[in-house]
């Protein structure tokens, strides 16, 4: 099945190529513009995480791309905490993909703090066929931790008419300096002066999930999940590795379904 893993730079982002994956996502920490740049210097085939509210000319954005040798995006509505000017999703899928570049869209098989019901699914499932309708190639879900989950959610979607090819999110157990760090910047949040953004949902669930990796194995979802009905060819998983290594998971994921 194809692998991607998410990488924190350039460096880390040759070393999964080199360990298999068959792509990387440079995510959009800082700016946009140092995720492009560290695509560039990575050697491979990269998707620049690409969320709406940090492209503030997209023409641009979409000149800078070019000139990293990047083709793909996964386009989202943004990170949480830097701004609420965002354009509207479905037509910034679209420019992206009239402009020629291959474009992912996320997806949440699984609410905040990991709840899930069969009105999320069918909500989850109404949002991904606007992003198909406007011009999306390929779905990269959240990590998400329930293979009965995800074996719901794979099924909802694709009764109500998803086509996409999807990478099914895996998180590796988040090593003890990330969760340090994270738990830092949420401190600091929710101590905040008055008036600023306090600990945004969004980013209370990534610390809920981070946590979360410690307690399941990935490898088994990965089986669990590759073995599904629900899952071809064309799907595959993204890895989350927040620093830790995952190269024994991307050659799990390579072999899943397999048997």
């Amino acid at each position: 099945m194809h692998v991607s893993a998410e990488a924190l730079g350039s460096k880390s982002a040759r070393e999964l190529l080199q360990a298999g994956a068959d792509e990387v996502l440079m995510p959009c920490i800082n700016s946009l513009e140092e995720a492009i740049d560290k695509a560039a210097r990575s050697g491979g085939h990269v998707t620049v995480h690409t969320p709406a509210n940090r492209v503030a000319d997209r023409d641009k954005t979409c000149e800078q791309l070019r000139a990293a040798g990047v083709s793909s995006v996964l386009v989202v509505s943004g990170n949480p905490g830097h701004g609420t000017n965002i354009p509207a999703l479905g037509e910034l899928i679209h420019f992206f993909r009239e402009q020629g570049f291959h474009v992912s869209v996320g997806a949440y098989p699984e609410a905040y703090f990991r709840r899930t019901s069969a009105h999320h699914r069918a909500r989850s499932a109404t949002t991904l066929l606007g992003k198909q309708s406007a011009g999306a190639q390929r779905v990269i879900t959240q990590a998400s931790f329930s293979a009965d989950n995800m074996r719901k959610w794979l099924a909802t979607v694709r009764t109500r008419g998803l086509r996409l090819p999807v990478q099914v999110g895996v998180m590796q157990q988040v090593p003890g300096r990330m969760l340090a760090k994270v738990a830092d910047n949420a401190r600091a949040e929710i101590f905040a002066e008055p008036g600023m953004q306090a600990f945004s949902k969004e980013n209370m669930d990534m610390l809920f999930r981070m946590l979360w990796s410690h307690v399941p194995h990935p490898e088994d979802f990965i089986t669990e999940v590759g073995a599904l009905v629900q899952m071809d060819h064309r799907d595959g998983f993204h890895l989350f590795g927040y620093g830790a290594d995952v190269s024994d998971l991307i050659a799990t994921a390579r072999s899943a379904g397999d048997s």
